[in-house]
């Protein structure tokens, strides 16, 4: 009887390391960010790239976040300037508050964020030689997050920052582990 007790205690023991029913935590994740600029009229697709991300959540409610995206396409723009090849590097820190919902093995957030984006970036056209410049500015975003108790977690995400003029429009989606 003795070991039977000892069995069914270890085997608690050890799923209950596997079902981390807790929120708290830091979480990293890899996924991809589409990029997307619209002024006067224009809209310039400016393709699918990487992004990776640091988050840590303080409890159900407020969460930090970090991440990197890089972008790069060839775009085509008016006549005048033509094609160009076309590279952005994006760095964001934000904090997101939503609340997280408890769904049986399940938690879903959805949330609102708010963060600063500081974005480097380099054209290079066939006439008229290579351009780079940066830019920090704060940004809205909404997203929700789904993670399994075990820590696996996708995330997908709207960013709305404005940079110079030109707003800037980040979708991403990122899969991930939270430890």
């Amino acid at each position: 009887m003795k070991k039977l007790v000892l069995a069914v205690a270890i085997s608690a023991m050890s799923a209950s390391a596997f079902a981390n029913t807790e929120f708290t935590g830091h979480r990293v994740g890899l996924g991809a960010s589409g990029l997307e600029f619209s002024e006067s009229g224009y809209n310039w697709d400016l393709g699918t790239g990487l992004k990776l991300e640091y988050g840590y959540d303080f409890n159900h409610i407020f969460g930090l976040n970090v991440s990197y995206a890089w972008n790069q396409d060839d775009v085509s723009l008016p006549d005048y300037i033509g094609n160009v090849d076309y590279r952005a590097r994006t760095f964001k820190i934000d904090s997101d508050i939503g609340y997280a919902f408890e769904l049986e093995n399940l938690w879903l957030k959805p949330y609102g964020a708010i963060g600063l984006a500081y974005v480097n970036d380099e054209v290079e056209t066939q006439n008229n030689g290579t351009f780079s410049g940066s830019e920090s500015t704060l940004f809205l975003g909404l997203g929700v997050r789904a993670q399994l108790n075990m820590g696996l977690y996708a995330d997908l995400r709207y960013d709305m920052p404005s940079f110079s003029g030109v707003d800037a429009d980040y979708l991403s989606f990122t899969l991930g582990y939270r430890f």
